[in-house]
């Protein structure tokens, strides 16, 4: 009878158990899924998820139906004397040690494969991201458009990202869940990893994290990643470094007559200027600049200034040096904004 209680008892905690997993697994959002990829790279990935969860799930049911099967066959039954003792049998050892390694060479294939895939180095053409790990911050570099970012990443859809990762302190590791796989971020050496954003996933918005206990406040140190069309990356890219142009203007460059050109790489409107403005030769009143037409695909600010001493002829956006603060990003969201 306390058996049966017992069963019952039991029986009933696995219902309940069972039926909160039902209702958990009703929900379809997953915003931090890894089963559901983006990209190339979380394709791979998932490929080989999926392949090894195959073949451990027959090798698990194989196991269990043999050791069933044995534990009914050969129990133990009244009157029976004892079994037949053997040992050292060839013929066994040789099976169980050929199946394993047979086994392991259906997970390594795949295996080394997703590791040489993941490996290799970008495309040319890819646009490279500087990713450095701050105790509690991401910082994001653009070298080629001369921009930097604070938590916050801008990725053009069907175009090839490389992430170098480096780190300033202590060890992080990169990872956005939904769009590929994760890397350490280590102080003395640069890793890579690289992927390229679906088409089908432009005006989104994905979250990131650092997944390796980097202090005290590693759970805030979070990032956000905006998969725009190029169209949008670039408009946004002219609008990180009209910024920057508007901002050195009116923090100190001086003169009768000052030319800002504004440059983002890839457009098709080449050599465009920006805007221009005059500045008071007093210092005192000034002229915002207004937003022009367009830019070139060379990369960088530049500005000329032939009136007044000690102003530099020509600034480029990389040697002004420009960072985001901590903790902010260095332009509005390309999804709002577009």
């Amino acid at each position: 009878m306390k058996g049966s209680d017992r069963f019952r008892r039991l029986a009933s905690y696995a219902f309940v158990a069972a039926l909160a997993v039902a209702a958990v697994s009703c929900n379809e959002a997953h915003p931090n899924s890894t089963l559901d990829p983006h990209t190339d790279l979380g394709r791979e990935i998932d490929f080989l998820w999926d392949r090894l969860l195959l073949f451990g799930t027959i090798v698990f049911v194989l196991v269990e139906v043999v050791l069933v099967f044995v534990v009914i066959k050969y129990r133990k039954r009244e009157n029976q004397g004892p079994p037949p003792q053997t040992h050292g049998s060839t013929k066994l050892e040789i099976a169980w040690t050929l199946i394993p390694a047979v086994i392991l060479v259906f997970i390594a294939v795949p295996t080394v494969r997703t590791i040489f895939i993941s490996q290799a180095q970008a495309a040319p053409g890819s646009l490279n991201i500087d990713v450095t790990g701050h105790q509690w911050w991401w910082e994001f570099r653009y070298p080629d458009y001369g921009v930097t970012t604070a938590n916050e990443i801008y990725l053009p859809v069907g175009r090839t990202v490389n992430f170098r990762l480096r780190s300033a302190d202590v060890i992080h590791s990169f990872w956005a869940p939904e769009l590929g796989g994760k890397r350490d971020v280590v102080t003395n050496r640069t890793n890579y990893i690289w992927y390229t954003p679906d088409t089908s996933i432009a005006s989104k918005v994905w979250n990131g994290f650092c997944v390796e206990y980097c202090g005290a406040s590693h759970a805030n140190m979070r990032f956000r990643v905006f998969t725009v069309t190029p169209q949008q990356f670039e408009s946004w890219v002219c609008r990180v470094l009209w910024r920057i142009a508007r901002q050195h203007a009116l923090q100190g460059f001086h003169g009768d007559a000052a030319t800002v050109r504004v440059v983002g790489g890839g457009t098709e409107n080449a050599s465009k200027v920006w805007s221009s403005w005059s500045h008071g030769a007093d210092d005192r009143s000034h002229s915002a600049p207004t937003r022009g037409a367009g830019c070139d695909d060379t990369g960088r600010v530049e500005f000329s200034d032939a009136s007044r001493a000690g102003c530099r002829a020509r600034h480029r956006a990389a040697k002004l040096g420009h960072r985001c603060s901590r903790g902010h990003s260095a332009g509005d969201s390309a999804l709002s904004e577009s």
